[in-house]
C-alpha cells in the first residue's frame, strides 16, 4: 500500500513470504522478520520491518540489495516511518487482504524457485495465495502448498 504511491519505472512486488523487491532488477527493499518466543505454557510474537531508505553495505544480504533512494524516493526515517504507519492502517481494515496483495506476487503465473526452513529446493508456477496466506505452487508432482520458505 505505502509504496503504491509512487510512480517508478519498474514495478513493487511481494517476494512471499516476507521481502519486498522491485523488479525488474528484483533488487530487495524491504523485508518483514517475525518471531515466535515461547516461554512455558505462554509465548509471544515479535514482528520487524526493515526498508532500505539508502544503499545498505555492500555484502549485508545474500541477494541483489537495492534502496528507495536509489529508485530517486527520498524520505527521512521520520517521514517514511509515518507513511508505513498510516499504510498499516488501511492493511488492517483491508477486508480482503490477500486479494489486495495477490496481483503483486514476484513471478505470479510464472515459474520459480523457493527454499524450505530445512534447505529443499522447491519451483513451480506460483498460483497464488491460500485464504490462511500460504503459497500455492503448481509443481510437476501437482499442487504444493508452501507454509514458509526462502
Amino acid at each position: 500500500y505505502w509504496l503504491k504511491q509512487y510512480s517508478v519505472p519498474g514495478r513493487f512486488c511481494v517476494k512471499w513470504p516476507n521481502d519486498i523487491l522491485y523488479e525488474p532488477e528484483a533488487v530487495k527493499l524491504a523485508g518483514i522478520l517475525t518471531i515466535v518466543r515461547w516461554r512455558g505454557t505462554s509465548h509471544s510474537i515479535h514482528a520487524g520491518i526493515g526498508v532500505n531508505l539508502s544503499p545498505p553495505p555492500a555484502g549485508t544480504y545474500r541477494r541483489n540489495a537495492g534502496s528507495l533512494s536509489e529508485l530517486g524516493i527520498v524520505e527521512t526515517p521520520e517521514t517514511a516511518l509515518q507513511q508505513l504507519m498510516n499504510a498499516l492502517a488501511v492493511v488492517f481494515q483491508d477486508p480482503n487482504p490477500r486479494a489486495s496483495l495477490e496481483p503483486y506476487l514476484w513471478h505470479l503465473g510464472e515459474t520459480a524457485e523457493w527454499e524450505t526452513p530445512d534447505g529443499h529446493k522447491v519451483s513451480g508456477r506460483v498460483q497464488g495465495l491460500t485464504e490462511e496466506g500460504h503459497l500455492v505452487l503448481q509443481t510437476v508432482s501437482g499442487t504444493l502448498t508452501l507454509t514458509s520458505g526462502e
